[in-house]
């Protein structure tokens, strides 16, 4: 009798082990998250600042087509789109090619894919004006979706608005995590008119 009393203790203490140490584990996601909101908060204050500002970046130390230019200007009028973040979009996208096509089929300086661009109402995705201008319609659209969040806006312009809703955030693709990272940086160099 004395022997089961012993064992059971024994396994008490050791689903009690298990029990804290699987409560602890919790507990540090729990403060991970935490952290990790707090970074969100923190990203969205800096670059909250960037949106609240205005609108227009001095395209005149910007090496780019003065079509493109104009383009832009106009597009960031009619979308309240950020000039820079259209610049960023477009650099990362095409390299400013308006003849550009990637291997999936995604065309002209923002890459609309064509049932994209048909949905805004694009007939020409290669025509600078109207590409720039269904991209910018498009990443407002996003912007308005995702609650003016700009990094899930851009990482839905990549991967599509359905991927960044399933993963609660930015995709763990790494093509698309790479794609966020560099518009962002993008587009503080064109805020900043270093591009």
């Amino acid at each position: 009798m004395d022997a089961f009393r012993k064992l059971d203790e024994l396994l008490n203490s050791k689903v009690e082990a298990k029990f804290n140490r699987i409560q602890t584990l919790f507990d540090n996601v729990g403060s991970k998250n935490t952290q990790q909101i707090e970074k969100e908060k923190d990203f969205q204050e800096i670059f909250g600042k960037f949106l609240q500002n205005d609108n227009k970046v001095d395209l005149s130390n910007i090496n780019v087509d003065q079509q493109i230019k104009e383009a832009v200007k106009d597009a960031s009028k009619t979308y309240g789109v950020d000039e820079a973040l259209i610049l960023a979009i477009i650099k990362q996208e095409s390299a400013f090619n308006p003849r550009a096509v990637s291997p999936v089929g995604a065309q002209g300086l923002m890459q609309l894919m064509p049932e994209t661009a048909q949905y805004l109402g694009v007939k020409d995705p290669f025509d600078i004006k109207q590409n720039i201008m269904g991209g910018t319609k498009y990443i407002k659209q996003l912007l308005d979706q995702f609650n003016g969040d700009l990094k899930l806006a851009i990482a839905a312009y990549n991967a599509g608005p359905g991927n960044v809703q399933k993963y609660g955030g930015i995709p763990p693709f790494s093509e698309t995590q790479n794609y966020v990272s560099k518009v962002l940086s993008y587009y503080i160099n064109f805020k900043n008119n270093i591009a």
